[in-house]
């Protein structure tokens, strides 16, 4: 199964509880710059409330309730409690919304998801879905329920034969598409019933459509293509499917070097484009969580599944941009940067190749907020709209999506895309986690950064590369507070944590990667190289 299959287990939803992080090896803004940035852009999406409980703004003519449903998804995930006058006034008016079309919906759904999100943070034996689901059938009364069956339906039985969705009367197309997946994922983890067959026919037809060549990308680890996502209700059945499929052909690792930048369309005669290969790279990792325990698609569909996850993954490692959305450079800034965080969250990955797409897109966003709180685009092609747009940028700095796997420390960085201490945030401002240079003899020189809590007289850091030795690698305080340190090392995968005082053993608060050591204890986790 590999390395990576120890963590793919433990699926940690950070996001669904406002739970700001930094991700080991990326170069992002400081979080509380992120945190005053969302506070701001929040509390400008709420005073745009109607009186009717409604929001309103550039896309009100097509979308009856798209706007009020974006809206209230926005502030639920930025932190906006639940029994809120204006979340309340907002679901009011939008629960008594006809269904017509798919974006208004499944934003809705969303939205509904958001409402009964969990309170308490879910691990490998209570999972996200079990948590949610149970807070859902606790907190909400028939009208919800009905509802949630009702526009559920609507979706599920607006699928055209070709396995797509789209406007009424109109060609499918991809955008929507990923819009019913991630509302249908959403209804099924509050316990809504979805046909195994809508997900086969979707995944059918995204592995068929995608390109069927690109540039070679060189190899990196994309968790959700490489291993089970296990994300499954039934448990026995899953297990059964990959002890048949072991026993038949072994297990199913990629082949080196066989990465290739396969892209998707917005519809069949369009370009590629970087908003839709995201979006179609996540709606694989969507279908392949929900199709693991199916016989017909393991045998058929699987292989070519993860195939196209990782070749969606590989189009973003080759043509990533943080301020353009490639192949539509001047349109729909937010909308991609949105679709870029869906993938990079769903994908498990961290980096997309050599970039950090959440450094580069929230560096993008973070300079784009006005003085009110909205955000804008400031491209000459088409805008979001100033409301959906603020929305968008904000779900993407919250890294909004529902995760189905762990993040972890992928990609392939060099000391030519990372940046250095200092680079983001002011000349004095340290990055804390992990940071590499890579050295001309082919060695790393690899600098922790730690801000602790508290006053240790003494911080050090121990991990794989030095045998576990709390002693050896002492890290200096600085007149700021942060310690530090730099080791040098040649190129692996590092387990590591910091040690307080000696004794008290702590994980990376600037690194969201961590896997279990096979004893019950974590480790945060990064690879070099």
């Amino acid at each position: 199964m590999g390395g990576w299959a120890l963590i793919r287990r433990v699926l940690v939803m950070l996001t669904v509880f406002g739970l700001g992080y930094s991700l080991a090896l990326a170069g992002g803004p400081e979080q509380a710059r992120v945190d005053k940035a969302i506070e701001k852009g929040a509390a400008w999406v709420k005073g745009r409330q109607n009186a009717d409980g409604t929001w309103k703004d550039h896309w009100a003519s097509a979308y009856n309730s798209g706007e009020t449903a974006l809206s209230l998804l926005t502030l639920l995930k930025c932190g906006t409690k639940p029994e809120d006058q204006a979340i309340q006034k907002g679901f009011d008016w939008l629960l008594e919304q006809p269904f017509k079309k798919i974006y208004d919906v499944a934003v809705s759904i969303l939205a509904v998801e958001a409402l009964y999100s969990p309170k308490e943070t879910p691990d490998a034996n209570n999972p996200y879905r079990t948590v949610v689901r149970k807070a859902f059938n606790k907190g909400a009364n028939g009208r919800v329920k009905d509802w949630l069956e009702r526009a559920t339906h609507f979706i599920a039985s607006s699928q055209r034969d070709t396995g797509q969705w789209g406007y009424p009367g109109q060609d499918a197309d991809l955008s929507n598409t990923q819009f019913a997946l991630l509302a249908l994922k959403a209804s099924h983890r509050m316990g809504i019933k979805v046909e195994q067959d809508l997900w086969i026919r979707v995944a059918t037809y995204l592995v068929d459509k995608q390109e069927k060549q690109g540039n070679k990308v060189e190899d990196f680890d994309v968790p959700a293509a490489d291993n089970n996502i296990d994300d499954v209700e039934d448990r026995k059945a899953a297990q059964k499917i990959r002890e048949r499929r072991e026993k038949e052909s072994g297990t199913r690792e990629r082949p080196k070097n066989s990465m290739q930048a396969r892209g998707f369309r917005y519809k069949e005669s369009w370009i590629p484009r970087g908003s839709m290969t995201a979006a179609g790279t996540a709606c694989l990792v969507v279908c392949k969580s929900e199709l693991e325990n199916n016989a017909a698609y393991e045998k058929k569909l699987a292989p070519a599944v993860d195939k196209g996850i990782r070749d969606g993954s590989a189009w973003l490692a080759d043509r990533f941009k943080g301020d353009q959305n490639p192949g539509a450079e001047a349109d729909w800034l937010f909308y991609y940067l949105y679709t870029v965080e869906r993938a990079g969250t769903l994908t498990g990955c961290a980096r997309f190749g050599n970039h950090d797409w959440y450094g580069e897109g929230a560096e993008q966003i973070l300079n784009r907020q006005k003085d009110d709180g909205h955000f804008e685009e400031g491209t000459k092609g088409e805008l979001d709209g100033t409301l959906a747009g603020t929305c968008l940028a904000l779900l993407f700095l919250k890294r909004a999506t529902v995760p189905v796997i762990d993040r972890t420390a992928t990609g392939v960085p060099g000391a030519e895309q990372q940046p250095t201490a200092g680079a983001i945030g002011g000349a004095d401002n340290k990055r804390l986690g992990v940071s590499i240079e890579k050295l001309t003899d082919g060695n790393y020189a690899v600098t922790f950064r730690l801000k602790p809590s508290g006053s240790p007289s003494k911080v050090t850091v121990a991990g794989t590369f030095n045998g576990w030795n709390k002693d050896s690698n002492p890290l200096a305080q600085g007149s700021d507070g942060v310690y530090e340190a730099t080791v040098r090392m040649l190129p692996q995968k590092i387990s590591y944590k910091f040690v307080l005082d000696g004794n008290e053993w702590i994980l990376d608060p600037s690194n969201s990667a961590s896997e279990d050591d096979g004893h019950g204890n974590r480790n945060s986790v990064f690879t070099i190289g």
